[in-house]
């Protein structure tokens, strides 16, 4: 997180505790849909959608101005795919955590606040899983 001035800080990644999860399998993809709230922002929630697709499509993460919403997509091969349903399924009292890593710093004030002048559609660099297992 880099310093912007007294009141704002530019967010590299955001935190995301995965309140709950979905398969849907249609006809033509397989995919897993995610509710989460944020562990480093103040307010607001997520949703992921996870698509099995072998592609080259960056994954990529929409901020939206009028509303304390992101959307994030996220491009998996099969083995990726299955393994996130694996880790998914595992019953844990604690929170499963994704960390995206993102192309560009989001303005946060130091309540944590965010801040968007418009919808802003942002690359992301990695995810990172964290998972409880006992």
């Amino acid at each position: 997180m880099k310093k912007l001035n007294n009141n704002w800080k530019s967010l590299d990644k955001v935190i995301l505790n995965i309140l709950s999860a979905n398969y849907l399998l249609s006809d033509k993809s397989e995919s897993i849909l995610m509710n989460a709230n944020f562990d480093n922002l103040a307010k607001g929630r997520c949703e992921v959608s996870v698509v099995k697709k072998n592609c080259n499509i960056a994954d990529r993460i929409l901020v939206h101005s009028d509303r304390a919403l992101m959307e994030l997509m996220i491009y998996s091969n099969e083995k990726t795919f299955e393994k996130l349903i694996k880790i998914l399924t595992i019953k844990n009292l604690r929170k499963k955590k994704l960390t995206v890593f993102l192309s560009e710093g989001l303005s946060v004030n130091n309540k944590g606040y965010l801040y968007v002048n418009e919808n802003t559609n942002v690359k992301v660099l990695k995810m990172d899983w964290h998972t409880p297992i006992f």
